[in-house]
């Protein structure tokens, strides 16, 4: 299937943390001070029932996919929420993708999800690319990202990590789409980028690529990574 868990090393992905962690307190605080007032951050008990599986195919058999999600439990967090420190924050993390990537570097998405927080099934077509997603979650495996492989007619839940949980995948603008949703029973962070580079990697040379590696010294996600960025230094395409 087309994503890929934690591609960063560990050293990477606790310098995401801190940088998001960080900023949790002050969004948090403001969401709910605003909410005193507007009454947005609401409990949803029937969140479960809007990402399963009979939500996805009564979408998934319409002759038209569904781009943008049309149910949602989430705040989008925009400067008036998160404070300067959180844009530079953000703006860090970029540049590190930047560097990595070599390509240009777009923040798609800044979200909190509350518990029975959510985002509905969608596909993203009509904006085709590789995505990041970079989440933190206050609690361990109470957060996930869920996603269909339509090869195995299976729908897949991947539970987040307490901390920080890191996500790449290819949105295609055709079928077979991607399609996913998100959900959350805890406080949730989730900032997405768009990558647009001249090198990826489809699934069959992923696993190539995770054979050659298998027996080597050193973490495996750090050899991903080296590996990668060495192709990517030599513009060379796998």
């Amino acid at each position: 299937m087309r994503v890929i868990r934690n591609p960063f090393s560990d050293d990477v992905n606790k310098e995401f943390c801190r940088l998001i962690e960080r900023n949790f307190p002050d969004i948090k605080s403001h969401l709910y001070y605003q909410n005193d007032v507007k009454k947005t951050v609401v409990p949803v008990p029937e969140w479960k029932d809007r990402i399963d599986r009979d939500s996805l195919m009564e979408l998934y058999s319409k002759e038209k996919s569904l781009d943008k999600n049309n149910t949602k439990n989430l705040h989008q967090i925009d400067q008036s929420i998160s404070g300067q420190r959180f844009v530079k924050d953000v703006g860090k993390i970029r540049l590190m993708l930047k560097d990595k990537y070599k390509g240009e570097v777009v923040v798609s998405g800044q979200f909190y999800y509350p518990p029975t927080g959510y985002m509905g099934w969608h596909t993203n077509c009509g904006d085709p690319c590789e995505r990041f997603y970079i989440t933190w979650a206050s609690e361990d495996k109470k957060s996930f990202f869920r996603y269909y492989d339509y090869e195995k007619d299976e729908i897949i839940t991947d539970y987040d990590d307490k901390g920080i949980t890191v996500r790449r995948f290819h949105i295609p603008d055709r079928a077979p789409h991607l399609w996913h949703c998100v959900g959350s029973e805890c406080d949730r962070l989730s900032i997405g980028f768009r990558i647009h580079c001249d090198i990826r990697l489809d699934l069959d040379t992923y696993i190539e690529l995770e054979k050659r590696l298998v027996g080597k010294e050193g973490s495996l996600s750090n050899l991903r990574t080296d590996y990668v960025t060495e192709l990517i230094n030599n513009a060379k395409h796998s």
